[in-house]
């Protein structure tokens, strides 16, 4: 017997990625508020909702929630938009025990984290490609891609680390040690939003490549230098100095971060 249904763990509530989305997870709290489960949608990030009908399937299943958590002030300022309270709170990731990563690679070293997207056009993969060799050029570093999901962003990894010369690929399948291995390398260009946050909360500096607001705000919030994908991308000499100038800057405290992501428990309890 089910004792309740958790919701949550990611922006599910969006339509952004795929327009079904939303009827997806709407239907999952309906199945469950019909046989009487009660639903906890857990550390949301809530839009982009760019269809009326998307609004307001999100907004139903919402309602329909018992306990309610969110992970960044957009998604809290669209619940209670929407006359609901919430907690707020860092994403849960930041508060993630990392372990070792049982890697090995040359320093300096940035890891790029990448996901297959209509924005990153070929335009834009050709100018990061350009860039990272002439980063190598110059400055010897080594190039990890970090696919987080294999059979998606590990196709494009492959793809794009054939044309980057001495650039390797590593994948994990176990999040703590995916968290860990950020604690090997000083800088991550990443798109995906745990790519961002796993390699800031070990330590290394982040270049976020903003494809979606939840990235973009976390770039806000944290003062980040930042790509972003609805632009066109710059030519691979000025990409490179904006890597450089983030490889030199110091690295943002994200203690507050930490320490707060950890309130999404009281959630579960």
């Amino acid at each position: 017997m089910l004792r309740w249904v958790g919701v949550g763990g990611g922006s599910l509530f969006q339509d952004a990625s795929s327009w079904r989305n939303p009827f997806y997870y709407a239907g999952v709290v309906a199945i469950a508020r019909t046989l009487g489960v009660p639903v906890w949608a857990w550390a949301q990030g809530v839009g982009p909702l760019s269809r009326p009908w998307s609004r307001g399937l999100a907004r139903l299943a919402l309602v329909q929630c018992d306990r309610r958590s969110v992970r960044d002030r957009d998604s809290a300022a669209q619940l209670q938009a929407w006359g609901l309270d919430s907690l707020r709170a860092p994403d849960p990731v930041w508060a993630l025990t990392a372990e070792s990563f049982p890697g090995d690679w040359p320093r300096p070293c940035v890891a790029v984290v990448l996901r297959s997207h209509r924005l990153l056009t070929p335009a834009w993969q050709g100018a990061i490609v350009q860039a990272l060799r002439l980063w190598q050029q110059t400055a010897g570093v080594h190039v990890l891609w970090v696919p987080f999901q294999p059979q998606t962003d590990g196709v494009l990894a492959t793809q794009l680390q054939t044309q980057v010369p001495g650039s390797t690929i590593q994948t994990c399948e176990n999040p703590r040690q995916l968290k860990g291995l950020f604690a090997q390398v000083d800088m991550a260009i990443a798109m995906r939003l745990h790519g961002a946050i796993m390699a800031l909360a070990e330590g290394a500096r982040c270049w976020p490549l903003s494809y979606d607001p939840k990235v973009t705000v976390l770039a806000q919030e944290l003062n980040l230098p930042a790509g972003d994908l609805q632009s066109a991308p710059p030519p691979p000499a000025t990409l490179m100095q904006a890597w450089q100038e983030c490889f030199a800057a110091p690295t943002p405290d994200v203690t507050p971060q930490q320490q707060g992501a950890i309130a999404h428990q009281g959630v579960l309890r």
